[in-house]
């Protein structure tokens, strides 16, 4: 994406590079963000840990890059604000040219999240309602958050 406005810039996607796949993908904003194999596997995993319990499937691509339309708009409103703050991490990632990690995605959602719901009980409420039971208590010690592998 940057290689068509930085000269010197490889087209190769980041995370590829830095895992030294053999195979070398175009980054394009569907590759980084969501069919490179070390994105992909993180996104599935973080996805399926917050939505543990809630009977709710994991994000659809367009869920991902636009907005979710589910049944219950609370959900609808936290999950696309949680798929906006995965899509800055994973380019936070790309631009330190570091891999991104199941435990810090989880950590930065969270963290992210926590701030969020302090100036805004808009939020508070929508994560209530949501019935995300991961994101149910976000008063918690971030450092007490459960990371489990």
């Amino acid at each position: 994406m940057v290689s068509k406005f930085v000269r010197g810039i490889s087209e190769n996607c980041t995370f590829c590079e830095l895992a030294r796949h053999d195979e070398h993908n175009r980054e394009t904003p569907l590759h980084l963000f969501y069919d490179c194999e070390i994105v992909d596997r993180i996104r599935e995993n973080f996805f399926a840990w917050l939505l543990l319990g809630t009977g709710e499937r994991n994000p659809t691509r367009q869920e991902i890059f636009v907005t979710f339309e589910r049944d219950n708009n609370f959900f609808n409103r936290v999950m696309t604000l949680v798929s906006k703050l995965y899509l800055f991490i994973i380019w936070q990632c790309k631009v330190r040219k570091t891999l991104p990690t199941l435990n810090l995605l989880k950590f930065s959602v969270i963290n992210e999240l926590q701030v969020i719901a302090y100036l805004s009980n808009d939020l508070k409420l929508g994560i209530k309602e949501s019935r995300i039971r991961r994101l149910q208590n976000l008063d918690v010690n971030i450092l007490a958050l459960e990371l489990e592998q």
